[in-house]
């Protein structure tokens, strides 16, 4: 089982340790400049309701002509709420209704959207066209997963600092659930070897870096310092 160190263990295990420890105090200064502004909260808390949605989603459509148990309807259930839940916080935070996820009231709306899809095109070019039908979805949500609770786990500090009534713990068990999930799915269909492992993490880890230097800008913080993707992330 991991422990709830685990994007830290796994990071370092896959040579992204000191990248990741480089995002955490530009990742504070952005929650820091973003909790400050009430509406900019509430776009960021659309945002978020943005990503959850499109896990969601891309559980239904990619599992959709496969066997639906209730651990992955459960899995599904509980993205499409975390996304309520979001969107719900958004619209008290901004004081006003946020019908969708446009740039009016999502931050960096398009840049999101862009994170999601080139982590789902780059793994799924990774496993190759011989993978399990069912690798790609275990791979893509482990590793989302495993960005959601380190994200969070920041979040929920910064929250506590500035004294906003707004808890993620309950979200935060249920994402560490799923994590649990994903790892025991993957290591049954025999396809978490460390080499597929640190080229997802280095994929997921330069893409994340560009949607956070986006935040960051978004903000007025700190963006990160931006690398190059590694050849070996495909």
């Amino acid at each position: 089982m991991l422990s709830p160190l685990s994007s830290i263990t796994l990071w370092t295990r896959c040579g992204e340790g000191a990248s990741n420890a480089r995002l955490e105090e530009p990742l504070k200064s952005f929650l820091r400049a973003a909790l400050f502004e009430p509406r900019l909260h509430g776009k960021l808390l659309n945002m978020l309701s943005l990503l959850e949605h499109i896990g969601s989603r891309k559980i239904m459509l990619s599992q959709m002509r496969k066997v639906l148990d209730t651990e992955l309807l459960k899995h599904m259930a509980e993205e499409t709420r975390h996304a309520f839940f979001f969107k719900h916080q958004a619209e008290r935070f901004c004081g006003q209704p946020c019908a969708d996820y446009e740039e009016t009231h999502t931050l960096c709306a398009p840049q999101a959207r862009i994170y999601f899809a080139r982590l789902d095109a780059g793994i799924t070019r990774l496993l190759g066209k011989n993978a399990a039908p069912r690798a790609p979805y275990l791979w893509v949500s482990f590793i989302v997963e495993l960005r959601a609770g380190w994200f969070y786990s920041f979040y929920e500090q910064a929250l506590q600092e500035a004294k906003i009534p707004l808890s993620l713990k309950s979200i935060m068990a249920e994402e560490e659930k799923h994590l649990q999930e994903m790892q025991r799915h993957l290591h049954e269909l025999g396809v978490m070897n460390d080499l597929l492992c640190a080229r997802v993490v280095t994929l997921e880890t330069k893409l994340f870096t560009r949607l956070l230097t986006h935040l960051t800008q978004a903000a007025g913080a700190r963006p990160p310092l931006e690398q190059p993707l590694h050849s070996r992330a495909g």
